[in-house]
């Protein structure tokens, strides 16, 4: 789990069911505290999946959530939602759970500097807690879950407001709004009671806020989209990476990065798509550019020779060398094009190569045959 600093303390959490408080300048463990399970195990059948999201710190608490639920029905939830599911090595599925083994989603604040429990409450839910963090924002603390977004006081856990949103992802709260994704959608919610300011739908990922502006990663042919903060509305979308999901966006210097699902690190121009589009789309097409220059330079070679079938032949084999030259330069930066462009073009090297073998014997042997 991802750890947090706050006070020259390092906490983070174990999915065994621990917080550790850990002393940032000499490693010492200061403080653990336990959050096992919320009730007793009835028999064996009731396997239990802990789950817990990124703590979150300020003035003296740290706040945090965990998922206690029967092993089957994590594994459920993750399929009804198309995610991931991490299994332990000889990990077996149990049997079904019983109507009254149900999952609990419970939220601690604890004291950060000695461990002890300041409040928690939990309720019958199953949420995701990949990359889940709750924010802390004047005084108020933040969750999403299932498809709610809660406020509650940070210092008793009082709730203040809850709003519907489906599948809500929390990223940030700036300047009086909750920025989240929710669903295919970007959503901005008033901080202090929850009403719907803007949303962006059809584009959502992991998001960052910087200046006013909402920079938001996405899939496809283009990986940055930029709102305006206040209004929602797009301010440019661009930058093309060479994998289809991408982090989120980081601004530094000026700068944006982002890692992509190709094992790369991205930097853009802040505020501009900058050249990544125009040489992701020269590199995509390569293979159809090999082609174009080649029939050009066909045009110029058939004109100056006589054996036209000894030319061509020799034409297609030299083709067929350039064409597989390209596409392993196009599937070095591209992967993803390897079951599109890439898989086109290796399905028809055979038939090139074969093809010009056979003009190359026959005009070998019109050649001895004129002779």
């Amino acid at each position: 789990m991802y750890p947090v600093v706050y006070n020259n303390t390092v906490y983070t959490i174990f999915n065994a069911g621990k917080v550790l408080a850990i002393d940032a300048k000499t490693g010492e463990l200061k403080w653990n505290y336990s959050f096992g399970p919320g009730q007793e195990l009835q028999d064996e059948e009731y396997w239990i999946c802990s789950d817990s999201t990124i703590p979150a710190a300020s003035k003296g608490i740290i706040v945090f959530m965990s998922l206690e639920a029967p092993f089957e029905q994590v594994i459920q939830y993750h399929l009804e939602n198309g995610q991931r599911v991490p299994i332990e090595p000889q990990t077996e599925s149990p049997n079904a759970p019983t109507p009254d083994k149900m999952a609990f989603t419970r939220v601690f604040a604890l004291n950060a500097s000695n461990g002890e429990k300041i409040w928690n409450y939990s309720m019958n839910s199953i949420s995701g807690f990949n990359g889940k963090t709750p924010f802390i924002y004047n005084d108020l603390v933040y969750f999403g879950l299932g498809d709610k977004i809660v406020a509650r006081t940070l210092g008793t856990g009082r709730t203040i407001w809850s709003a519907d949103v489906s599948r809500p992802h929390i990223y940030a709260v700036s300047e009086g709004k909750i920025f989240a994704s929710a669903g295919s959608d970007v959503v901005a919610l008033d901080a202090y009671d929850g009403s719907s300011i803007w949303k962006s739908q059809g584009s959502s990922g992991p998001l960052s806020v910087y200046s006013g502006l909402v920079y938001v990663g996405i899939s496809g042919n283009e990986n940055l989209l930029v709102l305006d903060g206040n209004t929602g509305e797009q301010v440019w979308k661009g930058g093309k990476t060479f994998g289809q999901e991408v982090s989120q966006p980081v601004l530094s210097h000026g700068r944006l990065y982002m890692s992509a699902s190709d094992s790369r690190l991205y930097a853009f121009e802040h505020g501009e798509p900058g050249m990544q589009d125009i040489k992701v789309s020269a590199i995509g097409y390569l293979p159809v550019f090999a082609v174009v220059a080649m029939l050009v330079l066909l045009m110029v070679f058939m004109r100056k020779i006589e054996n036209k079938s000894l030319g061509l032949g020799l034409w297609l084999l030299a083709l067929a060398v350039v064409l597989f030259l390209s596409n392993i330069i196009m599937l070095e930066y591209i992967p993803e094009a390897g079951w599109g462009m890439g898989l086109l073009v290796f399905m028809t090297l055979p038939v090139i190569f074969v093809a010009g073998i056979l003009l190359l014997a026959y005009g070998m042997w019109q050649k001895r045959k004129m002779k």
